[in-house]
């Protein structure tokens, strides 16, 4: 599982803090030396004739500085923002403690503002909206806010470190397939049989489906078992746009049907020719989803995750079991 991200806003806020303190206290003495004066109060007081007024004015004035300075910086060190799997939590209060929570669910969408004193010493405000919430979430003073954006959209669960950028066709068909990286000779055409094949379809389908509920990976279409590339012309010959734009546009048609819309998000195609013989195929990149991702086919609804090197259905208890564990932040 993902760990939480711990955020403590930029230590700017302190300083605005204190000098709006600072600004008010004054604003509170000067009104408060206009109805009274302080040498005549201070003269009427017992310890007046031992300790002079001008000593224990400074005295006071330390004793309130060194306060409002220690308030300042607790408030800052107590108020923090958690982000973890599916959810934002806000923390404060220095003698009574405030936790507020806020779900996430996909699609995430994320705001990041800067101002011009945000830009010199590097904090921002986040603004988040989630797919169940008509409400947005706002944090504010985040230190480096452009590095919690793609964390955010995901749902607070980072991608596998081997998720996080593209790879190339040709190193992914060199690792031979493994728990996160698997191959398909083609998207719907059966060689063997000399036609279309939707089990075929429905066979990716599935293995995406895996990935998404699994820690993600990669599927190459356009390449055998053995990682040496066959190509998409096939695939290419069967669509109405016979070309990338057209495979893309019937993988997405599929996916939304049997997957679900918004899982695509976390699905990216790209196609690579290969430098040996020109061939091209489809590198698919599969990020962890934020929830379960079943397939439906028909009237029926299954769950798959990778075990291995294989996609593998379970049944009812078990997916029952196994999301609880997974998605258990």
């Amino acid at each position: 599982m993902s760990k939480p991200a711990i955020i403590r806003k930029n230590p700017i806020v302190i300083l605005l803090n204190f000098f709006f303190l600072e600004f008010v206290a004054l604003g509170v003495f000067y009104i408060a030396a206009l109805s009274a004066d302080y040498g005549d109060i201070y003269d009427s007081l017992a310890f007046s004739k031992i300790i002079p007024y001008e000593f224990a004015e400074f005295f006071l004035i330390i004793l309130f500085e060194s306060c409002l300075i220690t308030f300042v910086f607790a408030k800052w060190a107590f108020d923090t923002y958690e982000i973890s799997p599916g959810k934002i939590s806000i923390e404060n209060g220095i003698f009574s403690k405030k936790h507020r929570e806020f779900k996430m669910e996909q699609p995430v969408s994320v705001n990041c503002r800067q101002g011009l004193l945000g830009r010199l010493t590097r904090y921002g405000k986040l603004k988040i909206l989630s797919a169940d919430s008509a409400t947005a979430v706002v944090l504010t003073y985040v230190p480096s806010p452009e590095k919690y954006v793609e964390l955010l959209k995901w749902g607070g669960k980072k991608p596998s470190p081997d998720l996080e950028n593209d790879l190339s066709a040709p190193r992914l068909l060199a690792q031979g397939e493994h728990e996160k990286l698997e191959f398909k000779t083609s998207l719907r055409w059966d060689a063997q049989a000399n036609r279309v094949n939707k089990n075929l379809e429905k066979s990716i389908m599935k293995t995406i489906a895996a990935f998404l509920n699994s820690e993600g990976g990669y599927l190459v279409i356009g390449a055998n078992d053995k990682g040496a590339p066959v190509g998409l012309e096939m695939d290419y010959a069967t669509l109405g746009k016979q070309n990338a734009d057209g495979f893309e546009n019937h993988f997405t048609n599929l996916f939304n049907v049997a997957v679900g819309a918004e899982f695509r998000r976390f699905v990216k195609l790209t196609f690579q020719k290969l430098d040996n013989d020109g061939k091209e195929v489809c590198v698919i990149r599969v990020l962890p989803s934020s929830k379960p991702a079943y397939v439906r086919f028909d009237e029926n609804e299954d769950f798959y995750i990778r075990t291995g090197n294989s996609t593998t259905a379970l049944k009812p208890s078990a997916s029952a079991t196994y999301i609880r564990s997974w998605w258990k932040e």
